[in-house]
């Protein structure tokens, strides 16, 4: 996995808390779905526990409350309307963190709630890599969801590691899908083609192949005694293999490449804004907050709180403020007299 995945769920945590710096949102709620019915409940979990330990680290100055739930209980539709609703009343930005499938039945539950309304609440989704059973963030799947979630996709940022060029690797993908679906006697499916992962293997195949080949088989003196050799030599250095680059940090580990994306109208696709630069002071730079949000980036908590309680009171005018203090210095006379006497 060092060299497999450009980015960890942990250098996605770092983006998250980055991202809430840089726009000076103070507080977030994280809708935590278990899955507990669910084969991915296990990854599901890993990727909270690494999202809230980034959170936690910042209790500080990031007010987090953390609202769990299960798609794979009960009524779905109560499940997501009681998780949102919670969720709300801490917070106008919430984090959720669940599968393909479930997001998109919160996100419709969001729209039903009528959380589109206005500029009030920002969602945002982490997503670490592509594999056929779970795919990017989607609205287009032909059912009566799709237009509630792209409505609320527009109200969305995704954290994710950066997006592979699929149309590079689409031939030598191509090609291991069929040899597999024959090897293994299953039938062809496309979709199949879209996996990281496998693109990732072989890219980290073919970075040892080259580096053997120009290191240690090319007639030098050097000589390949143990893995942590080959690890030396990946350090302060960038490959530019057939399908991509791979950077290296000075301890060896492959840079993270973790980008964030926003809802374009016109394309209705997640597009990338920026890369997050963990490695500098500056994580993301002089992005400007029109960059991020299409309109006025929306507050973290209302002016007014999120019931408006802090405006019930009516503003005291300059006579009601005149009555009340000459009210106070004539009780305080008075009082006075009396304790004289």
């Amino acid at each position: 996995m060092m060299t497999v995945i450009s980015g960890t769920i942990s250098d996605a945590g770092m983006s998250l808390v980055a991202l809430l710096d840089h726009v000076m949102w103070r507080s977030i709620t994280f809708i935590y779905d278990q899955n507990s019915g669910s084969i991915d409940a296990g990854r599901i979990q890993g990727h909270a526990m690494s999202l809230l330990k980034a959170l936690q680290e910042r209790s500080s100055d990031i007010d987090l409350s953390i609202v769990r739930m299960d798609s794979t209980v009960g009524k779905k539709s109560q499940t997501y309307y009681m998780a949102l609703q919670r969720a709300a009343n801490h917070s106008r930005i919430i984090l959720c963190e669940t599968l393909h499938r479930p997001l998109r039945e919160l996100m419709a539950s969001a729209y039903d709630l009528g959380m589109t309304v206005g500029n009030e609440y920002v969602f945002i989704y982490v997503y670490l890599f592509q594999i056929p059973s779970e795919p990017p963030p989607e609205w287009h799947e032909n059912d009566q969801l799709d237009e509630k979630v792209k409505a609320v996709f527009r109200h969305t940022l995704v954290i994710r590691t950066a997006e592979p060029k699929w149309e590079k690797s689409d031939g030598i993908m191509e090609r291991i899908v069929r040899r597999g679906s024959d090897m293994f006697n299953r039938t062809y499916q496309a979709q199949y083609k879209f996996n990281e992962f496998a693109v990732g293997c072989y890219g980290s195949v073919e970075l040892l192949i080259s580096t053997l080949n120009n290191t240690y088989l090319a007639g030098g003196s050097a000589k390949l005694k143990s893995p942590a050799d080959f690890l030396r030599d990946l350090k302060n250095r960038t490959f530019n293999l057939t399908f991509e680059s791979y950077a290296f940090l000075p301890d060896g580990t492959r840079a993270p490449n973790i980008i964030l994306q926003r809802f374009d109208a016109s394309s209705a696709r997640f597009q990338e804004v920026a890369v997050f630069a963990l490695n500098t002071p500056s994580i993301l730079g002089n992005l400007s907050p029109e960059q991020i949000w299409p309109t006025q980036l929306p507050p973290d908590r209302p002016h007014c709180g999120i019931h408006g309680e802090r405006c019930t009171a009516t503003p005291l005018s300059v006579g009601t403020i005149a009555i009340c203090a000459s009210l106070t210095a004539v009780i305080t006379i008075s009082s006075s007299i009396l304790c004289l006497r």
